[in-house]
């Protein structure tokens, strides 16, 4: 019985990559075997056939005998790639082969991998016995042409090969060229070798010559050709001419649309840079340079507005969330002196903002003595990033102090005869009085100036205690613990007073009292920087860090 009037098999590259080269060419040559040849086609299924499958071998004869036509050929869009090596290589003097090396090209033609290359045999027909045979040949068969073309052999069903061939866009056709043919202007010629159908039936494939050699043509190897023979190539074989379209090489133009989601970024770092680094007093004034800088990168020479840096609308008005950027300044190796810069903004920097802050190379503004260059470190999420532990400003703990000076927001509130507006101590706070009150003369005059009544029950409304658990609950922190006065900081061993601190922006409304303050906040859980609280807090006034001694 008689299974098709046609048949098909299509070869699969997993690699994406078919590599041979033609009959009577030099791999050296650079040129691909593109159609791959028939005669290549024939010894595959042989060489299948002998490692893998089990079957008789007139089987395979009468298979082999069954597909002698010159195939066409359904080429999917290819390119040409090549590699080159050195490889040991020197048949003049065998001894010594390892020294040589001798340079190999090694071309072959880059296809897409989902695309099989279909060869069809227009005319002819397999038998069911034949038919069962060249399938499991192709479910075995894992590389056509060099051993680096894995490919996935399969013979298409019956009634699915026109389906096929009707969905293959793009694909070339390639076919023997008959002798009433036209070549076209878009086509060329190219010699492929295939099988002369006069190849003698009898010889069987595992007949040997008196040297042990394979007698039958399929099976001759290339080496035997070029010593014994002295012929490039195999009897009973032949070079058929082919058409091929001119531009079967040509890269295919394919536009991609890139679906890239913006990266959430709320954190800034810089290093600081600089002769002679600026000290931590300074901290107002180089967060505020560093404001101006970063407006004027963003806005450039068409001075676009950006809420997110400045902390106004469009039309100059103060922001009053707190969702634009915090210029935090800090002295992370504890000398005295500012080595970073930390932007954070709670809303996040869209990539417009991203890109002009990677711009920042250098602090520029008034009155500033030596020049402060920035060193980008990294811009990232403050969830997501988990080094922002080690980062000292971005860090976690309970017990927070203060780095730079706390600045009241309001007045303190009195009454006419000017005595305190006094308000009780929340229950679940405690107010801790320092061991070391100096400057002040007394514990009883520390407190005072904290605006904490000497006894502790009762504190001054809108007084520093009271306007600082203000900020604490304003910003969304937890009720802290405990607080504790801290009447001036300490760097390097020795004690200053926090009015050595720039409290006054160039230009700026002052604070309604210059007077600093400073702070140690325990909390009942470990809070998560950055924390800064009071006037100024978004350029480097109340900032706190993380309290290493407490913790």
């Amino acid at each position: 019985m008689r299974y098709n009037t046609m048949f098909a098999l299509s070869f699969q590259f997993f690699a994406g990559k078919y590599h041979s080269t033609p009959w009577g060419r030099h791999v050296n040559e650079g040129v691909p075997e593109w159609p791959p040849s028939p005669w290549r086609i024939l010894r595959a299924i042989i060489a299948t056939w002998k490692l893998k499958v089990d079957a008789e071998e007139k089987d395979v004869r009468n298979l082999i005998l069954s597909l002698l036509e010159p195939p066409v050929f359904y080429l999917p869009p290819a390119t040409v790639g090549h590699t080159r090596h050195y490889m040991p290589w020197d048949k003049g003097d065998k001894k010594n082969w390892h020294a040589s090396k001798t340079l190999i090209f090694d071309t072959f033609v880059a296809v897409p991998r989902e695309s099989p290359v279909i060869t069809v045999w227009e005319n002819v027909s397999l038998d069911d016995r034949s038919l069962k045979l060249i399938k499991q040949i192709a479910e075995n068969l894992s590389y056509f042409g060099r051993v680096e073309s894995w490919c996935k052999a399969e013979v298409i069903e019956e009634g699915k090969l026109p389906s096929v061939l009707k969905e293959l866009d793009s694909y070339f056709v390639s076919k023997p060229l008959a002798e009433e043919d036209v070549l076209s202007s878009s086509e060329e010629i190219v010699n492929v070798l295939c099988a002369n159908e006069g190849i003698d039936p009898k010889i069987s494939l595992d007949e040997l010559d008196k040297k042990g050699n394979n007698k039958h043509p399929l099976l001759i190897r290339t080496s035997i050709l070029r010593t014994q023979i002295k012929n490039l190539y195999p009897p009973m074989s032949r070079l058929v001419q082919y058409t091929r379209s001119l531009d079967c090489f040509e890269p295919s133009k394919i536009s991609h649309v890139v679906d890239r989601k913006e990266k959430k970024v709320n954190v800034v770092r810089f290093l600081l840079d600089s002769n002679a680094l600026p000290p931590v007093t300074e901290s107002l004034k180089i967060a505020d340079i560093a404001r101006n800088t970063a407006i004027s990168t963003y806005g450039g020479k068409s001075h676009k507005k950006t809420s997110v840096l400045s902390g106004k609308d469009d039309d100059g008005n103060i922001l009053l969330s707190n969702m634009h950027t915090f210029y935090l300044p800090s002295d992370e190796d504890r000398d005295g002196k500012l080595d970073h810069l930390t932007l954070y903004a709670p809303g996040g920097y869209d990539e417009a903002h991203q890109l002009a802050l990677a711009k920042m190379k250098k602090l520029y503004g008034y009155n500033l003595k030596n020049d402060v260059n920035l060193l980008l470190l990294g811009m990232f999420d403050l969830d997501q990033w988990s080094e922002t532990r080690k980062i000292i400003p971005l860090s976690s703990s309970r017990t927070w102090k203060s780095f730079t000076p706390y600045i009241l927001t309001r007045h303190p509130k009195v009454t006419r005869a000017g005595q305190w507006k006094i308000q009780g101590t929340p229950k679940n706070v405690e107010i801790k009085v320092p061991e070391n009150c100096a400057p002040y003369a007394t514990k009883e005059h520390l407190m005072l100036e904290y605006g904490v009544l000497p006894d502790l029950s009762g504190m001054q409304i809108d007084g520093p205690v009271s306007q600082l658990l203000f900020s604490i609950d304003r910003v969304g922190l937890p009720q802290p613990s405990s607080i504790e006065p801290i009447p001036a900081y300490e760097i390097n061993g020795t004690m200053r007073q926090w009015l050595t601190f720039k409290r006054y922006r160039r230009g700026k409304q002052s604070p309604p009292s210059g007077n600093p303050y400073g702070f140690r906040l325990s909390f009942p859980e470990e809070v998560k920087g950055p924390v800064a609280l009071g006037h100024g807090c978004h350029y480097g006034l109340g900032i706190f860090v993380p309290d290493n001694e407490s913790r």
